[in-house]
């Protein structure tokens, strides 16, 4: 994993599309709130590129955690969507559709584009 970041792109699910005081983009940004929906909202969809012996690990440790996850939190899907270009290049098109997944692998400059698109929240906030 050279030179890689691993990108959380949490999406949050909002009760209600229209809000009554100041909805659309700009009030929800206004009120800290995510403008982005998940693109699954029954898992934690994580979009990556490993293959072989890694992916076989990474598959290991999401059915580890899925088996003793506990009640509420949602199970990990991993999807293998291609190299970084094309993970860089669904990422960028879900932001435009505002739409998700929860996590994804990339490099540090694509993460800098996430996060100039508010789709990127910080670990340890």
């Amino acid at each position: 994993m050279r030179n890689t970041t691993w990108v959380l792109c949490l999406a949050v699910a909002l009760g209600g599309c229209g809000a009554r005081d100041g909805g659309g983009e700009a009030g929800a940004k206004d009120r800290g709130v995510s403008i982005y929906k998940p693109i699954d909202d029954t898992a934690a969809v994580f979009w990556d590129r490993q293959t072989t012996e890694t992916a076989e690990l990474l598959r290991d440790l999401v059915d580890d955690y899925n088996a003793a996850r506990p009640a509420g939190l949602l199970p990990i899907n991993i999807e293998h969507v291609g190299g970084y270009t094309d993970i860089f290049r669904k990422v960028s098109a879900s932001i435009q559709a505002r739409a998700l997944p929860s996590m994804a692998v990339g490099y540090q400059s694509m993460t800098t584009e996430y996060i100039d698109a508010k789709a990127v929240v910080a670990l340890d906030a």
